[in-house]
């Protein structure tokens, strides 16, 4: 009898809380999970014109999406743009990637510390074929990532203290807790790095 990490019920309950599924659901799924893994560095999983294969359950830490330019002040170094951030104990793919097996044109990396559960393209196709349901419970899955994202959208633009407070709480306190650093959010939220210092400097006083 297989031991399957006690994460994996996690995941489970959190699936299950979009749909029912068939009773054979758990044995059919536990199998093609891997991990959880420990990320001991920033690690790219993805990077522009790859295609995404994974999907991630972070059980805590993050992911982290972005791209590169060069900068009008000084084009001989590249900057990041930071364009998306997970959140713990929420489903993360590049959805438009992993549903239709097309190239990415931005980066993916887990950052360090970060534990993760994840599942491969291939297994969802095995399941999907054995177990039509999981197409069903793929589509709820997407209709969640894009409500989450638009409430991503309003909720970073930061503006005030109270909004950062908002950020803070919604996506857990990547920076707080040494997960991304405050140039990284700044980037996100469309501000500088400066102006993002003063408001969290201000929360401290």
């Amino acid at each position: 009898m297989n031991t399957y990490p006690p994460e994996y019920d996690d995941l489970l309950a959190h699936l299950l809380s979009f749909t029912p599924m068939p009773t054979e659901f758990r044995s059919l799924l536990f199998p093609e999970l891997k991990g959880p893994f420990d990320y001991t560095e920033h690690s790219p999983v993805l990077k522009p014109d790859e295609t995404a294969q994974t999907a991630y359950w972070p059980i805590s830490g993050y992911l982290r999406r972005y791209t590169t330019y060069k900068p009008e002040a000084d084009r001989e170094y590249e900057e990041e743009k930071t364009t998306d951030i997970s959140v713990p104990g929420k489903i993360y793919l590049p959805s438009h990637s992993f549903m239709n097996q097309v190239p990415v044109d931005f980066s993916l990396e887990t950052r360090k510390g970060s534990r993760m559960i994840t599942f491969s393209y291939d297994s969802f196709i095995t399941m999907a074929e054995k177990m039509p349901e999981v197409y069903q419970l793929a589509n709820l899955i997407l209709g969640d990532a894009e409500q989450h994202w638009l409430k991503k959208i309003e909720i970073c633009k930061v503006n005030s203290k109270e909004a950062y407070e908002g950020f803070k709480k919604f996506f857990s306190d990547p920076v707080g807790k040494g997960f991304l650093l405050q140039k990284q959010v700044a980037s996100y939220i469309g501000i500088s790095e400066e102006e993002l210092s003063r408001i969290i400097n201000g929360h401290r006083s």
